[in-house]
């Protein structure tokens, strides 16, 4: 009827729940009504969630609290993790869930949802675990003191990349990533951020590169920015870890060879200024230091681990027992 305005129905509706960080939307039916007849209508319903954790979001559906499933279909936006565009840009995709890939159940008066995103469903599902590491990481670092500007970190799907994850050093920074599955355990993803993070703490700036082991020789700057993001990973992450970095009793370690220009040992040096552990076995009973991460907030611009180590001595930022440290972990000789 023309002129007739249509109004949805006030008396049923549904709370949705859903997971921190994303601009997500739900649709669902409808009850729409004029003095003519009455129509159901797919509508669909905007939010953007907080980072404070779940958040609802309410929706007026045809489906009565209680009783079905009001969801139709739910669709969501990562704000940190998206498409690669351009050398370090990112561009934010829409994903779309297929049925099967949300579930909920109604507590109360309220649809509790919970959606599901893997490679069966969403082309570039795996950017959702992206965009949650990132998150994590985010929040651990603030709880040490580190603002936004040392964890601005981004992710973008690139289809042509080949089967690794990679830190981008252009501006504004950027970790590429393709649909390898095996490059979103945490460890991993925690890695790559840790290139970002040490990046923002030189100013924009980073050294190293090419092909790198973990106690093999890559030279003086990439074992350098390896090692720290090895440590960067085995840190905040224990998944995955065990593949890369030897781990035991508290303690993660390096290599059995000599030299700085080997990134497991420049990761255990890490490890040994911040752990709390003093082990007799792997430490040599010399680890009595345990520092804040704040520690790095004294980060100047480093291209190996001796301008780094001696740059930290010659400032007076670590005490006496700090050169123990470096050559139980065998970084006082090149290699």
């Amino acid at each position: 009827m023309v002129g007739q305005a249509f109004y949805y129905d006030p008396h049923e509706q549904a709370t949705i729940h859903l997971a921190r960080g994303y601009t997500v939307a739900v649709d669902t039916q409808v009850l729409w009504s004029n003095l003519c007849d009455d129509q159901y209508r797919t509508t669909r319903f905007y939010g953007t969630t907080d980072d404070s954790g779940s958040y609802s979001m309410t929706v007026t559906s045809s489906v009565a609290p209680g009783t079905g499933n009001p969801v139709i279909s739910f669709l969501a936006v990562a704000p940190d993790a998206g498409v690669r565009s351009g050398t370090a840009g990112m561009s934010p995709v829409t994903q779309s869930l297929l049925p099967g890939y949300h579930y909920g159940a109604w507590q109360a008066g309220t649809w509790r949802m919970y959606p599901l995103f893997d490679p069966a469903n969403s082309f570039y599902a795996f950017l959702f675990r992206w965009n949650n590491e990132i998150r994590s990481l985010q929040s651990r670092w603030a709880d040490n003191g580190f603002g936004s500007y040392y964890t601005p970190f981004k992710a973008g799907y690139d289809s042509s990349a080949p089967n690794a994850a990679a830190f981008v050093i252009a501006s504004p920074g950027l970790v590429a990533f393709n649909d390898y599955g095996a490059y979103t355990i945490k460890w991993t993803m925690a890695h790559e951020f840790g290139h970002f993070f040490q990046y923002q703490l030189q100013g924009g700036s980073l050294a190293g590169g090419g092909e790198h082991y973990y106690c093999g020789n890559s030279g003086d700057s990439t074992a350098f920015v390896e090692g720290f993001a090895d440590w960067h990973g085995a840190w905040w992450e224990t998944d995955g870890r065990d593949f890369i970095v030897p781990c035991d009793g508290g303690d993660c370690y390096g290599c059995a060879s000599a030299g700085w220009r080997l990134e497991g040992n420049v990761q255990a040096f890490f490890w040994d200024l911040f752990d709390p552990v003093n082990s007799s076995t792997r430490d040599g009973g010399v680890d009595t230091v345990i520092y804040p991460l704040n520690l790095l907030y004294n980060w100047n611009s480093y291209s190996s681990f001796p301008s780094f180590f001696n740059d930290f001595q010659a400032r007076g930022l670590y005490n006496s027992a700090v050169p123990g440290i470096r050559t139980v972990n065998k970084l006082d000789v090149p290699e």
